[in-house]
This record gives C-alpha cells, sequence and structure tokens, in this order.
C-alpha cells in the first residue's frame, strides 16, 4: 500500500502520469489502484517524502535513504561521492535560478551546475533538521523546523540574515510539519504545523533593535547570602561591597542577574565572561546566576 506524500506529473513511457511518493517508494493511479514502481525507475525501496522536476526534466526524489534523481533512462542515488552524504533528505524545492534546495536532516544542501552546496547550524541555522522549504515573493526562504521556523535572506548561496520564530516570537506552534510551507494565491507564506495552519503577518513581525537592561541583582559568598559590610569598607547605593578584603580561601563567588525586557521576556538569554580569565563569553541561556572560582 502506497500511502500519498507527494506527487508530480511524469512524461514516461510515452504517456503523461502523475508520480505518487510514499511509504513505499514511488506509484502511479492505474483505474482505481496505486502501483509500484519502484523496479521499472530502478529505484530502492525506501520511503519518498517528497517530488521535485528540475527545468532539464530530471526528477528528484527525497527520500529516507538520501537523494535520488531519475532522467528518464537511469537512477542515481547521491552519496558521499557525489558531494552530499546518504541521509534522510525531507524536501525539494527549486529557485528562480533553477537550483534545487533540499531539506535534510543535517540541514540545507544546494545543487547548482552539477555541485552541492551546504549550510548548517554553522552558517547560522537554528536547527540542522530541516522538515519544509519555501521561497517567499521577496526571495526570503522559510525553513520549517522541529523548533520554529527561520526565515533566511541571502546572498547567493550564504546566509546573510536569520530570523527564528518559536513561541516566544509568535510562532504559535511546537513544529512545523513535512512539506507543509507554501503561498498563497496573495503571496502570503502559510505553514502547516502541529497546531494547525498558520499564517506570517508581516505587521506584526516587529524588530525588536534595543538590547536588554541587564543588572546584578545579588552576589554571594560560597552559595549562601552574605553580609558585604563584614567584607569591606561600605556598601553602594545598590549593596555592593567596595574595597572588599577577602581571605585566599574565600573564592566562590555566585553572581545573580536579570535582563529586563517588556516586549519580550521570554527571549532574553545570558552569557558572561570573567576577563583574564575566560577567553570565550560562557553561554547560560536563560539561567540567571553565574559561579565564579
Amino acid at each position: 500500500m502506497l500511502i500519498y506524500i507527494s506527487k508530480v506529473t511524469a512524461h514516461i513511457w510515452t504517456v503523461t502520469v502523475e508520480l505518487y511518493g510514499g511509504v513505499n517508494g514511488i506509484g502511479i493511479i492505474e483505474g482505481d489502484d496505486l502501483k509500484i514502481i519502484n523496479d521499472s525507475l530502478q529505484m530502492p525501496e525506501t520511503p519518498v517524502l517528497d517530488i521535485e522536476r528540475d527545468h532539464q526534466g530530471v526528477f528528484w526524489f527525497a527520500t529516507d535513504e538520501g537523494l535520488i534523481s531519475y532522467d528518464g533512462t537511469s537512477t542515481t542515488v547521491y552519496n558521499e561521492n557525489h558531494g552530499i552524504p546518504s541521509i534522510k533528505m525531507r524536501c525539494i524545492i527549486k529557485d528562480k535560478a533553477n537550483n534545487l534546495w533540499i531539506g535534510s536532516s543535517e540541514g540545507i544542501y544546494i545543487y547548482s551546475k552539477g555541485k552541492f552546496t551546504h549550510l548548517s547550524e554553522k552558517d547560522g541555522l537554528s536547527n540542522n533538521t530541516v522538515y519544509s522549504l519555501c521561497f517567499d515573493n521577496n526571495n526570503q526562504l522559510w525553513v520549517g523546523q522541529p523548533d520554529g521556523l527561520d526565515k533566511l535572506i541571502l546572498n547567493k548561496f550564504e546566509i546573510n540574515e536569520v530570523r527564528h520564530y518559536n513561541e516566544g516570537k509568535g510562532f504559535l506552534a511546537n513544529f512545523c510539519n513535512n512539506n507543509a510551507i507554501t503561498l498563497d494565491s496573495e503571496g502570503r507564506v502559510l505553514i502547516g504545523t502541529d497546531k494547525g495552519l498558520l499564517t506570517y503577518n508581516k505587521e506584526f513581525d516587529q524588530f525588536n533593535s534595543l538590547e536588554s537592561i541587564t543588572m546584578i541583582t545579588d552576589i554571594k559568598l560560597f552559595s549562601q547570602p552574605t553580609d558585604w559590610r563584614l567584607y569591606s569598607d561600605s556598601l553602594d547605593e545598590r549593596g555592593y561591597p567596595i574595597d572588599i578584603q577577602l581571605g585566599y580561601n574565600q573564592n566562590y563567588f555566585t553572581f545573580d542577574f536579570r535582563g529586563i525586557c517588556h516586549k519580550n521576556p521570554s527571549a532574553v538569554r545570558y552569557k558572561y565572561m570573567l576577563e583574564g580569565l575566560d577567553k570565550e563569553w560562557i553561554l547560560t541561556e536563560t539561567k540567571k546566576n553565574a559561579d565564579l572560582p
């Protein structure tokens, strides 16, 4: 039995048919039945999650076993020797320049002029697992993921800017569904999710350019509330010690802090650095304290 996932119109065997991709591979409709034609296309029996036809008439299949193409005569199963790994491919789309964009379990692969280019979290993606892809009318790439949605502003095959949408940024769902982003007749972005169909409304997408105001709310010695008057000449207006004097073994501090952001408080993330010791910023995400030996 073939469970329908994706379809495309094809001209094979001198007739025009619709190819259907599903859990058992590729099929066609014959009368009232669906017929599996994996053997006829020299296709391995593997789930086919999406089908795309390029400008040269070659069919491309996103499958559980990787990327596969069929040119009407022969089938190619792509692997590392071609520049792309044999991993789960979930979606394929074609851009205005006839380049193919393939969403996978390890990011996005772009096929252009016989070569593959790879985009991943290292290049700015919020998540390497890609469920859906769609270009809007401004040539921005929308990327459906298991934890939200990315909007990519691109410079050819490079990511210039990423805008990530999750629950704290107006995305009213947990995850995007497979192959479930498209444009309606007016060019609006429609996203299929676990919570139903969402529509992107540009009017409510306001970028917050103001950095959150971060303040230290408490300083502890050995993780305990501390009366700093016992260790300093005086305290400043916030209660922090001035000219502190401690023994050599009094060397474990906890700094509590909080960032103030009224527009989107759940999106505040933290990082800290001890100058002279740390070479890079240490991310704490939503944790609001740092322990410093």
